[in-house]
Protein backbone atom coordinates (compact mmCIF):
# COMPACT_ATOMS: atom_id res chain seq x y z
CA UNK A 1 0.00 0.00 0.00
CA UNK A 2 3.10 2.28 -1.00
CA UNK A 3 0.46 4.43 -3.41
CA UNK A 4 -1.10 7.25 -1.67
CA UNK A 5 -2.97 10.04 -3.06
CA UNK A 6 -5.55 12.35 -0.85
CA UNK A 7 -5.12 10.26 2.29
CA UNK A 8 -6.39 6.97 0.70
CA UNK A 9 -3.79 4.10 -1.18
CA UNK A 10 -4.29 1.71 -3.33
CA UNK A 11 -4.49 -2.07 -1.92
CA UNK A 12 -6.53 -4.71 -0.61
CA UNK A 13 -9.41 -4.51 2.42
CA UNK A 14 -8.86 -6.21 5.75
CA UNK A 15 -8.02 -9.74 5.72
CA UNK A 16 -10.09 -11.87 7.88
CA UNK A 17 -11.27 -9.00 10.04
CA UNK A 18 -15.31 -9.72 10.38
CA UNK A 19 -16.15 -13.35 11.87
CA UNK A 20 -19.46 -14.90 11.04
CA UNK A 21 -21.88 -12.48 13.68
CA UNK A 22 -20.87 -9.61 11.84
CA UNK A 23 -21.31 -11.49 8.51
CA UNK A 24 -24.19 -12.41 9.44
CA UNK A 25 -24.75 -8.88 10.81
CA UNK A 26 -24.57 -6.90 7.38
CA UNK A 27 -27.30 -8.87 5.89
CA UNK A 28 -29.65 -8.31 8.87
CA UNK A 29 -28.84 -4.37 8.85
CA UNK A 30 -30.28 -4.12 5.32
CA UNK A 31 -33.18 -5.91 6.04
CA UNK A 32 -33.69 -3.86 8.78
CA UNK A 33 -36.23 -6.58 10.26
CA UNK A 34 -37.22 -4.68 13.95
CA UNK A 35 -38.12 -1.67 12.08
CA UNK A 36 -39.89 -3.00 8.77
CA UNK A 37 -42.03 -4.98 11.69
CA UNK A 38 -42.95 -1.84 13.82
CA UNK A 39 -44.36 -0.47 10.22
CA UNK A 40 -44.82 -2.88 7.36
CA UNK A 41 -47.64 -5.03 8.98
CA UNK A 42 -49.74 -1.90 9.29
CA UNK A 43 -49.60 -1.08 5.26
CA UNK A 44 -49.39 -4.87 4.42
CA UNK A 45 -53.08 -5.32 6.10
CA UNK A 46 -54.01 -2.40 3.72
CA UNK A 47 -53.77 -4.67 0.82
CA UNK A 48 -54.20 -8.78 1.90
CA UNK A 49 -56.05 -7.90 4.93
CA UNK A 50 -55.63 -10.47 7.46
CA UNK A 51 -53.27 -12.84 5.04
CA UNK A 52 -49.91 -10.74 5.34
CA UNK A 53 -47.99 -14.09 7.63
CA UNK A 54 -49.44 -16.14 4.54
CA UNK A 55 -47.90 -13.38 2.39
CA UNK A 56 -44.69 -13.65 4.40
CA UNK A 57 -44.20 -17.27 4.27
CA UNK A 58 -44.77 -17.80 0.78
CA UNK A 59 -42.15 -15.17 0.27
CA UNK A 60 -39.25 -16.99 2.19
CA UNK A 61 -40.03 -19.94 0.10
CA UNK A 62 -39.25 -17.30 -3.29
CA UNK A 63 -36.37 -16.06 -0.84
CA UNK A 64 -34.79 -19.31 -0.40
CA UNK A 65 -34.42 -20.15 -3.92
CA UNK A 66 -32.34 -16.78 -5.03
CA UNK A 67 -30.38 -17.27 -1.42
CA UNK A 68 -29.22 -20.61 -2.18
CA UNK A 69 -28.33 -19.44 -5.20
CA UNK A 70 -26.01 -17.02 -4.27
CA UNK A 71 -24.97 -19.86 -1.21
CA UNK A 72 -23.85 -21.71 -4.11
CA UNK A 73 -22.09 -19.29 -5.78
CA UNK A 74 -20.47 -18.28 -2.26
CA UNK A 75 -18.81 -21.12 -1.48
CA UNK A 76 -16.96 -21.17 -4.89
CA UNK A 77 -15.89 -17.67 -5.22
CA UNK A 78 -15.10 -15.58 -2.33
CA UNK A 79 -14.78 -11.77 -3.07
CA UNK A 80 -16.02 -8.18 -2.47
CA UNK A 81 -17.64 -8.23 -6.06
CA UNK A 82 -20.20 -10.47 -4.74
CA UNK A 83 -22.81 -10.37 -7.70
CA UNK A 84 -20.22 -8.65 -9.87
CA UNK A 85 -17.71 -12.06 -9.92
CA UNK A 86 -20.91 -14.23 -9.61
CA UNK A 87 -22.61 -13.32 -12.71
CA UNK A 88 -19.65 -11.97 -14.40
CA UNK A 89 -18.30 -16.21 -13.87
CA UNK A 90 -21.27 -17.55 -14.73
CA UNK A 91 -22.54 -15.86 -17.73
CA UNK A 92 -19.69 -13.11 -18.70
CA UNK A 93 -18.34 -9.91 -17.92
CA UNK A 94 -20.56 -7.43 -19.74
CA UNK A 95 -23.38 -9.42 -17.54
CA UNK A 96 -21.16 -9.46 -13.79
CA UNK A 97 -21.18 -5.53 -14.91
CA UNK A 98 -24.98 -4.80 -15.65
CA UNK A 99 -25.80 -7.23 -12.55
CA UNK A 100 -23.82 -4.91 -10.17
CA UNK A 101 -24.46 -1.50 -12.05
CA UNK A 102 -27.93 -2.79 -10.53
CA UNK A 103 -27.35 -3.16 -7.04
CA UNK A 104 -25.37 -0.68 -6.64
CA UNK A 105 -28.32 1.69 -7.71
CA UNK A 106 -30.00 -0.77 -4.80
CA UNK A 107 -27.55 0.12 -2.23
CA UNK A 108 -27.16 3.94 -2.88
CA UNK A 109 -31.31 4.06 -2.65
CA UNK A 110 -31.74 2.23 0.30
CA UNK A 111 -28.36 4.19 2.09
CA UNK A 112 -30.82 7.54 0.88
CA UNK A 113 -33.86 6.70 1.54
CA UNK A 114 -33.62 4.62 5.01
CA UNK A 115 -31.79 8.01 6.22
CA UNK A 116 -34.55 9.90 4.93
CA UNK A 117 -37.10 7.53 6.96
CA UNK A 118 -35.02 8.05 10.09
CA UNK A 119 -34.94 11.48 9.70
CA UNK A 120 -38.41 11.67 9.82
CA UNK A 121 -39.27 9.20 12.78
CA UNK A 122 -36.72 11.62 14.32
CA UNK A 123 -38.18 14.66 13.87
CA UNK A 124 -41.92 13.28 14.48
CA UNK A 125 -40.57 12.07 18.23
CA UNK A 126 -40.64 15.64 19.89
CA UNK A 127 -41.85 18.76 18.40
CA UNK A 128 -39.25 20.98 18.92
CA UNK A 129 -37.07 18.55 16.62
CA UNK A 130 -39.78 19.34 13.74
CA UNK A 131 -38.53 22.85 13.45
CA UNK A 132 -35.24 21.51 12.32
CA UNK A 133 -35.59 20.70 8.16
CA UNK A 134 -35.19 16.49 7.62
CA UNK A 135 -32.39 16.67 4.88
CA UNK A 136 -30.24 17.96 8.04
CA UNK A 137 -30.78 14.91 9.99
CA UNK A 138 -30.17 12.54 6.84
CA UNK A 139 -26.62 14.54 6.54
CA UNK A 140 -25.56 14.10 10.47
CA UNK A 141 -26.94 10.42 10.26
CA UNK A 142 -25.00 10.02 7.25
CA UNK A 143 -22.14 11.50 8.80
CA UNK A 144 -21.96 9.24 11.51
CA UNK A 145 -22.49 6.33 8.97
CA UNK A 146 -19.61 7.50 7.54
CA UNK A 147 -17.52 7.45 10.35
CA UNK A 148 -18.85 3.95 11.38
CA UNK A 149 -17.85 2.46 7.74
CA UNK A 150 -14.90 4.16 7.83
CA UNK A 151 -12.72 3.02 10.90
CA UNK A 152 -14.04 -0.71 10.67
CA UNK A 153 -16.46 -3.04 8.73
CA UNK A 154 -16.48 -5.45 12.47
CA UNK A 155 -18.09 -2.82 14.21
CA UNK A 156 -20.45 -1.58 11.56
CA UNK A 157 -21.36 -5.05 11.06
CA UNK A 158 -21.99 -6.29 14.56
CA UNK A 159 -23.33 -2.93 15.68
CA UNK A 160 -26.38 -4.12 13.00
CA UNK A 161 -26.37 -7.06 14.38
CA UNK A 162 -26.52 -6.16 18.07
CA UNK A 163 -29.22 -3.65 17.44
CA UNK A 164 -31.20 -6.46 15.18
CA UNK A 165 -30.60 -9.17 18.59
CA UNK A 166 -32.22 -6.17 20.83
CA UNK A 167 -34.97 -5.18 18.65
CA UNK A 168 -36.20 -8.88 17.59
CA UNK A 169 -36.00 -10.16 21.65
CA UNK A 170 -38.19 -6.99 22.65
CA UNK A 171 -40.55 -7.68 19.60
CA UNK A 172 -40.58 -11.53 21.22
CA UNK A 173 -41.75 -9.77 24.96
CA UNK A 174 -44.42 -7.98 23.54
CA UNK A 175 -45.77 -11.06 21.85
CA UNK A 176 -45.51 -13.28 24.96
CA UNK A 177 -47.91 -10.35 26.56
CA UNK A 178 -50.28 -10.13 23.56
CA UNK A 179 -50.27 -14.58 23.86
CA UNK A 180 -50.36 -14.02 27.18
CA UNK A 181 -53.78 -12.12 27.17
CA UNK A 182 -55.14 -14.52 24.70
CA UNK A 183 -55.05 -11.62 22.16
CA UNK A 184 -57.77 -9.26 21.24
CA UNK A 185 -61.14 -10.04 22.97
CA UNK A 186 -63.31 -11.23 20.40
CA UNK A 187 -60.67 -11.96 18.04
CA UNK A 188 -58.24 -14.26 19.81
CA UNK A 189 -55.88 -16.48 19.04
CA UNK A 190 -55.89 -17.75 14.95
CA UNK A 191 -54.25 -19.36 12.09
CA UNK A 192 -56.22 -17.27 9.83
CA UNK A 193 -53.65 -14.80 8.96
CA UNK A 194 -52.10 -18.35 7.11
CA UNK A 195 -55.23 -18.65 4.86
CA UNK A 196 -55.83 -16.71 1.81
CA UNK A 197 -59.41 -15.50 3.27
CA UNK A 198 -60.70 -15.10 -0.33
CA UNK A 199 -58.10 -13.06 -1.75
CA UNK A 200 -58.02 -13.63 -5.46
CA UNK A 201 -55.03 -14.81 -6.89
CA UNK A 202 -53.03 -11.25 -7.93
CA UNK A 203 -54.05 -9.86 -4.69
CA UNK A 204 -52.09 -12.36 -3.10
CA UNK A 205 -49.42 -12.21 -5.47
CA UNK A 206 -49.45 -8.55 -4.48
CA UNK A 207 -48.62 -9.09 -0.96
CA UNK A 208 -46.05 -11.72 -1.37
CA UNK A 209 -43.78 -9.54 -3.88
CA UNK A 210 -44.41 -6.41 -0.81
CA UNK A 211 -43.47 -9.26 1.89
CA UNK A 212 -40.77 -10.16 -0.25
CA UNK A 213 -39.33 -6.41 -0.88
CA UNK A 214 -39.54 -6.42 3.01
CA UNK A 215 -36.85 -8.70 4.10
CA UNK A 216 -34.96 -8.83 1.29
CA UNK A 217 -30.98 -7.95 1.12
CA UNK A 218 -30.02 -11.27 2.34
CA UNK A 219 -27.47 -11.02 -0.29
CA UNK A 220 -25.72 -8.23 1.20
CA UNK A 221 -23.02 -10.62 3.14
CA UNK A 222 -21.69 -11.89 0.01
CA UNK A 223 -19.42 -8.67 -0.03
CA UNK A 224 -17.58 -9.54 2.50
CA UNK A 225 -15.95 -12.09 0.29
CA UNK A 226 -12.26 -10.60 0.94
CA UNK A 227 -12.97 -9.72 4.95
CA UNK A 228 -14.25 -12.35 6.49
CA UNK A 229 -13.12 -15.76 8.19
CA UNK A 230 -13.66 -18.78 6.90
CA UNK A 231 -15.63 -16.67 3.98
CA UNK A 232 -16.52 -19.89 1.91
CA UNK A 233 -18.27 -21.34 4.77
CA UNK A 234 -19.12 -18.17 6.94
CA UNK A 235 -20.84 -15.99 4.02
CA UNK A 236 -23.17 -18.77 2.31
CA UNK A 237 -24.52 -19.15 6.10
CA UNK A 238 -24.91 -16.11 6.91
CA UNK A 239 -26.82 -15.55 3.62
CA UNK A 240 -29.48 -18.35 4.47
CA UNK A 241 -29.17 -17.55 8.49
CA UNK A 242 -30.56 -13.99 7.30
CA UNK A 243 -33.18 -14.50 5.07
CA UNK A 244 -34.87 -17.28 8.23
CA UNK A 245 -34.12 -14.87 10.72
CA UNK A 246 -35.46 -12.01 9.12
CA UNK A 247 -38.33 -13.93 7.24
CA UNK A 248 -39.55 -15.94 10.58
CA UNK A 249 -39.35 -12.57 12.36
CA UNK A 250 -41.80 -11.07 9.75
CA UNK A 251 -43.81 -14.27 9.50
CA UNK A 252 -44.72 -13.88 13.15
CA UNK A 253 -44.00 -10.46 13.78
CA UNK A 254 -47.27 -9.81 11.50
CA UNK A 255 -49.33 -12.58 12.95
CA UNK A 256 -48.92 -11.30 16.59
CA UNK A 257 -50.25 -7.63 15.26
CA UNK A 258 -52.96 -9.61 13.73
CA UNK A 259 -54.41 -11.31 16.46
CA UNK A 260 -53.64 -8.21 18.91
CA UNK A 261 -55.89 -6.32 16.38
CA UNK A 262 -59.62 -6.04 16.49
CA UNK A 263 -59.41 -6.58 12.95
CA UNK A 264 -57.30 -6.27 9.96
CA UNK A 265 -59.04 -3.03 9.14
CA UNK A 266 -58.01 -1.95 12.41
CA UNK A 267 -54.67 -2.79 11.93
CA UNK A 268 -54.46 -1.24 8.55
CA UNK A 269 -55.41 2.66 9.78
CA UNK A 270 -53.21 1.88 12.77
CA UNK A 271 -49.50 4.05 11.24
CA UNK A 272 -47.70 2.53 14.16
CA UNK A 273 -48.87 -0.71 15.22
CA UNK A 274 -45.95 -1.92 16.96
CA UNK A 275 -46.30 0.77 19.60
CA UNK A 276 -50.15 0.59 19.79
CA UNK A 277 -49.91 -3.10 20.98
CA UNK A 278 -47.07 -2.11 23.62
CA UNK A 279 -49.26 0.51 25.38
CA UNK A 280 -52.01 -1.61 24.95
CA UNK A 281 -50.74 -5.06 26.14
CA UNK A 282 -47.39 -4.29 28.56
CA UNK A 283 -47.44 -0.50 29.67
CA UNK A 284 -47.52 2.90 28.21
CA UNK A 285 -44.21 3.76 29.84
CA UNK A 286 -42.46 1.40 27.45
CA UNK A 287 -43.82 3.35 24.18
CA UNK A 288 -40.46 5.05 23.91
CA UNK A 289 -38.28 2.33 23.85
CA UNK A 290 -40.29 0.85 21.02
CA UNK A 291 -39.43 4.30 19.29
CA UNK A 292 -35.33 3.93 20.45
CA UNK A 293 -35.20 0.45 18.66
CA UNK A 294 -37.19 1.17 15.81
CA UNK A 295 -34.60 4.07 15.40
CA UNK A 296 -32.04 1.98 15.99
CA UNK A 297 -32.87 -0.83 13.38
CA UNK A 298 -33.46 1.79 10.75
CA UNK A 299 -30.10 2.93 11.28
CA UNK A 300 -28.65 -0.43 10.90
CA UNK A 301 -30.26 -0.48 7.57
CA UNK A 302 -28.41 2.53 6.80
CA UNK A 303 -24.84 1.46 7.96
CA UNK A 304 -25.46 -2.11 5.84
CA UNK A 305 -26.74 -0.57 3.10
CA UNK A 306 -23.79 2.10 2.42
CA UNK A 307 -21.29 -0.96 3.50
CA UNK A 308 -22.67 -2.89 0.37
CA UNK A 309 -22.20 -0.08 -2.01
CA UNK A 310 -19.17 0.92 -0.66
CA UNK A 311 -17.42 -2.33 -1.07
CA UNK A 312 -18.77 -3.37 -4.52
CA UNK A 313 -18.39 0.06 -5.90
CA UNK A 314 -14.46 -0.60 -4.50
CA UNK A 315 -14.32 -3.74 -6.45
CA UNK A 316 -15.50 -1.93 -10.09
CA UNK A 317 -12.39 0.99 -9.39
CA UNK A 318 -10.47 -1.95 -8.63
CA UNK A 319 -10.98 -3.45 -11.83
CA UNK A 320 -10.51 -0.38 -13.55
CA UNK A 321 -14.53 -0.24 -14.45
CA UNK A 322 -14.95 3.71 -13.62
CA UNK A 323 -12.41 5.53 -11.62
CA UNK A 324 -9.41 3.91 -10.28
CA UNK A 325 -10.21 6.01 -7.11
CA UNK A 326 -12.93 4.10 -6.42
CA UNK A 327 -10.59 1.17 -5.96
CA UNK A 328 -8.58 2.93 -2.90
CA UNK A 329 -7.98 2.27 0.25
CA UNK A 330 -7.38 3.75 4.11
CA UNK A 331 -3.86 3.67 4.63
CA UNK A 332 -4.47 1.99 7.70
CA UNK A 333 -8.28 0.99 8.43
CA UNK A 334 -8.47 -0.70 4.98
CA UNK A 335 -11.33 0.84 4.33
CA UNK A 336 -12.82 1.85 0.70
CA UNK A 337 -12.57 5.61 2.11
CA UNK A 338 -12.99 6.95 -1.41
CA UNK A 339 -15.96 4.72 -2.44
CA UNK A 340 -17.78 5.33 0.63
CA UNK A 341 -17.39 8.87 0.06
CA UNK A 342 -19.32 8.60 -3.41
CA UNK A 343 -22.11 6.14 -1.71
CA UNK A 344 -22.96 8.51 1.33
CA UNK A 345 -23.03 11.59 -1.32
CA UNK A 346 -25.04 9.53 -4.23
CA UNK A 347 -27.21 8.41 -1.18
CA UNK A 348 -27.93 11.92 0.12
CA UNK A 349 -28.55 13.57 -3.42
CA UNK A 350 -30.51 11.14 -4.28
CA UNK A 351 -33.37 11.27 -1.59
CA UNK A 352 -33.11 15.28 -1.70
CA UNK A 353 -33.86 15.20 -5.38
CA UNK A 354 -36.82 13.01 -5.09
CA UNK A 355 -38.19 14.36 -2.15
CA UNK A 356 -40.77 15.83 -3.51
CA UNK A 357 -40.71 17.89 -0.63
CA UNK A 358 -41.42 15.18 2.46
CA UNK A 359 -38.94 12.75 3.31
CA UNK A 360 -41.91 10.49 3.83
CA UNK A 361 -41.82 10.65 -0.21
CA UNK A 362 -38.09 10.17 -0.29
CA UNK A 363 -38.30 7.11 1.53
CA UNK A 364 -41.42 5.87 -0.80
CA UNK A 365 -39.94 6.76 -3.71
CA UNK A 366 -36.05 6.37 -3.43
CA UNK A 367 -36.96 2.78 -1.52
CA UNK A 368 -39.22 1.75 -4.44
CA UNK A 369 -36.67 2.50 -6.69
CA UNK A 370 -33.66 0.36 -5.06
CA UNK A 371 -36.03 -2.69 -4.74
CA UNK A 372 -36.79 -2.92 -8.40
CA UNK A 373 -33.50 -2.88 -9.09
CA UNK A 374 -32.61 -5.50 -6.55
CA UNK A 375 -35.43 -7.34 -7.87
CA UNK A 376 -33.87 -7.64 -11.32
CA UNK A 377 -30.45 -8.61 -10.66
CA UNK A 378 -31.70 -10.82 -8.27
CA UNK A 379 -33.28 -12.63 -11.76
CA UNK A 380 -30.24 -11.70 -13.14
CA UNK A 381 -28.36 -13.86 -10.82
CA UNK A 382 -30.79 -17.02 -11.15
CA UNK A 383 -30.04 -16.80 -15.06
CA UNK A 384 -26.31 -16.84 -13.94
CA UNK A 385 -26.76 -19.87 -11.78
CA UNK A 386 -28.75 -22.04 -13.70
CA UNK A 387 -26.14 -21.43 -16.93
CA UNK A 388 -23.03 -21.99 -14.35
CA UNK A 389 -23.97 -25.22 -12.63
CA UNK A 390 -25.35 -26.71 -15.85
CA UNK A 391 -22.34 -25.55 -17.83
CA UNK A 392 -20.12 -27.14 -15.19
CA UNK A 393 -21.88 -30.41 -14.38
CA UNK A 394 -23.05 -29.37 -10.63
CA UNK A 395 -25.18 -31.62 -8.72
CA UNK A 396 -28.34 -32.17 -9.86
CA UNK A 397 -29.86 -30.12 -6.89
CA UNK A 398 -27.64 -26.98 -7.25
CA UNK A 399 -28.85 -27.13 -11.02
CA UNK A 400 -32.23 -27.00 -9.56
CA UNK A 401 -32.07 -24.20 -7.62
CA UNK A 402 -31.67 -21.47 -9.79
CA UNK A 403 -33.35 -23.13 -12.44
CA UNK A 404 -36.66 -23.27 -10.08
CA UNK A 405 -35.70 -19.60 -8.88
CA UNK A 406 -35.84 -18.18 -12.34
CA UNK A 407 -39.59 -18.15 -12.80
CA UNK A 408 -40.09 -17.22 -9.23
CA UNK A 409 -37.88 -14.39 -9.26
CA UNK A 410 -39.15 -13.09 -12.31
CA UNK A 411 -42.89 -13.36 -11.44
CA UNK A 412 -42.25 -10.99 -8.69
CA UNK A 413 -40.14 -8.55 -10.66
CA UNK A 414 -43.14 -8.49 -13.39
CA UNK A 415 -45.67 -8.00 -10.89
CA UNK A 416 -43.46 -4.99 -9.03
CA UNK A 417 -43.24 -3.12 -12.76
CA UNK A 418 -47.15 -4.53 -14.48
CA UNK A 419 -49.53 -3.09 -14.22
CA UNK A 420 -47.37 0.23 -14.47
CA UNK A 421 -48.40 1.92 -11.10
CA UNK A 422 -49.91 5.45 -11.15
CA UNK A 423 -47.83 8.93 -11.29
CA UNK A 424 -45.98 9.37 -9.08
CA UNK A 425 -44.64 5.90 -9.07
CA UNK A 426 -44.88 5.62 -12.55
CA UNK A 427 -41.54 7.56 -12.82
CA UNK A 428 -40.09 5.32 -10.45
CA UNK A 429 -40.27 2.34 -12.88
CA UNK A 430 -39.31 4.03 -15.71
CA UNK A 431 -36.27 5.55 -13.73
CA UNK A 432 -35.35 1.92 -12.73
CA UNK A 433 -35.53 0.63 -16.69
CA UNK A 434 -33.91 4.08 -17.69
CA UNK A 435 -30.56 3.10 -15.07
CA UNK A 436 -30.15 -0.49 -16.59
CA UNK A 437 -30.45 1.03 -20.22
CA UNK A 438 -27.83 3.50 -19.08
CA UNK A 439 -25.45 0.61 -18.19
CA UNK A 440 -25.89 -1.52 -21.38
CA UNK A 441 -25.25 1.99 -23.63
CA UNK A 442 -22.26 3.01 -21.59
CA UNK A 443 -20.64 -1.08 -22.02
CA UNK A 444 -22.24 -0.81 -25.92
CA UNK A 445 -20.25 2.84 -26.50
CA UNK A 446 -17.09 2.14 -24.65
CA UNK A 447 -14.71 -0.61 -26.38
CA UNK A 448 -12.22 0.44 -22.76
CA UNK A 449 -14.48 -0.78 -20.32
CA UNK A 450 -15.41 -3.51 -22.51
CA UNK A 451 -11.43 -4.35 -22.58
CA UNK A 452 -11.11 -4.23 -18.66
CA UNK A 453 -14.39 -5.72 -18.01
CA UNK A 454 -12.66 -9.13 -20.22
CA UNK A 455 -9.57 -8.86 -17.99
CA UNK A 456 -10.85 -8.58 -14.57
CA UNK A 457 -8.68 -11.60 -12.40
CA UNK A 458 -12.16 -11.65 -10.70
CA UNK A 459 -13.60 -13.75 -13.90
CA UNK A 460 -10.88 -16.03 -13.55
CA UNK A 461 -11.07 -17.07 -9.97
CA UNK A 462 -11.08 -20.93 -9.34
CA UNK A 463 -14.16 -22.37 -8.43
CA UNK A 464 -14.23 -24.56 -4.95
CA UNK A 465 -16.82 -27.11 -4.42
CA UNK A 466 -17.79 -29.96 -6.41
CA UNK A 467 -18.20 -29.03 -9.83
CA UNK A 468 -16.96 -31.62 -12.71
CA UNK A 469 -13.45 -30.34 -13.15
CA UNK A 470 -13.30 -28.51 -15.94
CA UNK A 471 -11.58 -24.98 -17.70
CA UNK A 472 -10.24 -22.31 -15.35
CA UNK A 473 -12.84 -19.89 -14.15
Amino acid sequence: MADQAGGAAAGSLKRDSVGFFGTIGLSLGIQAPTAGIALIPAVMAGYVGPSGPLCFLLGVVVGLFIAGTFSLFARRFASAGSIYTFNGIGIGPLFGFISAWLLVLTYVCYTGSIAAQVADYFGALWSPLAVVPWPVYVLILLGIVGYLSYRSIQVSAVTAAVVEAVGLTFILVVALFVLGHGANLGHGITAQGFTPNGLSFGSLAFGIVFAFTGFSGFEAAAVLGEEARDPRRAIPRAIISALLVAGVAYIFGDWILNIAFPSSAALAHNATPLLWVTQHYVAPWLAPVVDVVALASAFGGVVGSANGSMRLMFTLGRDGVGSRQLGRVHPRYETPVVALIVTLVAGYLTVVFLAGGSAANAFGYVVTLGAIALLAAYLLTMVAGAWYFLHHHARWYRVAIPVVGIPLAGYVLYSSVYPVPTFPYNLVVYAAVGWLVLGIVLVALSPGLRQRLAASPLFRLTAVGDATPGPSV
